[in-house]
């Protein structure tokens, strides 16, 4: 149970900057103090924006592509050119997509 206190004086910034990092670690305040003291890591995943989440789903279709042309590297289809060239012209699409 926590019921013992610690406190600490800061600036206004600093303040602002500790609590911008708790909200972008996606713990309070007082739990990413406390982390940080005792580890001196958080190990919270930060809030990711809309635009972050379609990222990383694209990023995992992307990686069970390469699996998919891993297999069938190893298996030697004669898909494999087909498979590639797919693959390219999405990663392309995506690239273009984001930058």
């Amino acid at each position: 149970m926590k019921n013992s206190y610690i406190k600490f004086r800061c600036s206004e910034s600093e303040k602002e900057r500790i609590g911008d990092m708790a909200n972008r670690s996606g713990v309070t305040l007082s739990e990413y103090c406390r982390q940080q003291c005792l580890t001196g890591r958080i190990l919270a995943s930060p809030k990711l924006s809309p635009t972050e989440v379609s990222y990383l789903r694209e990023l995992k279709e992307h990686n069970n592509a390469i699996v998919r042309l891993a297999n069938l590297i190893r298996n030697k289809d004669p898909q494999l050119v087909v498979a590639i060239a797919e693959y390219l012209e999405q990663s392309r699409q995506l690239y273009n997509r984001f930058f």
